[in-house]
This record gives C-alpha cells, sequence and structure tokens, in this order.
C-alpha cells in the first residue's frame, strides 16, 4: 500500500515534469528549458508553469484509477503537494 502511493508520487512528480517541458518546448520555443525554468522562477511565473505541467497528472491518474488505486493516490498526493508549492510561492 505505502509503496504504490509512493510509486504514485513519483510517477505524478514525473509526469508534472514531463508535462513542464512539452509547454515548454511547445510554446516557450524562444529559450532551452532550462534557461526557461530560471527565467520563470527569477520573473515570478513558475508557479503557472507547474500548474500546466500538473495536467499530465490527469491522464496517469485516469490511467491507474480502476486498477491500481493506491498509485492513484499517490499520483493524487503529487498534485496537491505541486499546488501547495505553488501557493506557498504565490505568498512569498
Amino acid at each position: 500500500m505505502v509503496k504504490d502511493i509512493l510509486i504514485g508520487f513519483i510517477l505524478g512528480v514525473i509526469a508534472t515534469a514531463i508535462g513542464m517541458s512539452i509547454y515548454i518546448s511547445v510554446f516557450l520555443t524562444r529559450y532551452d528549458i532550462s534557461t526557461t525554468l530560471q527565467m520563470s522562477w527569477e520573473e515570478g511565473f513558475s508557479g503557472a508553469l507547474i500548474a500546466v505541467g500538473a495536467l499530465a497528472n490527469f491522464g496517469v491518474f485516469y490511467l491507474f484509477l480502476n486498477k491500481r488505486p493506491y498509485i492513484s493516490r499517490g499520483v493524487l498526493l503529487a498534485t496537491i503537494v505541486a499546488a501547495l508549492f505553488i501557493m506557498v510561492n504565490k505568498l512569498l
């Protein structure tokens, strides 16, 4: 049970990172990924990139929802952690 939640959490973080890199590659093609991430942190729109990247968690969550529900819970946990990170980032 705990192992499946941890696997789901790791999959959620990986899906968020892949979603962010796809978004940067497709829509923000002026700079490479590392430069865009650094600029987003400095200019304060890193939360928006994380939120767009977290949209990829919907697919992973739905994929495991019926067959492996504890992995889906881990993906949901990763999404909640991303939302909390965005909230703390906006408040500071």
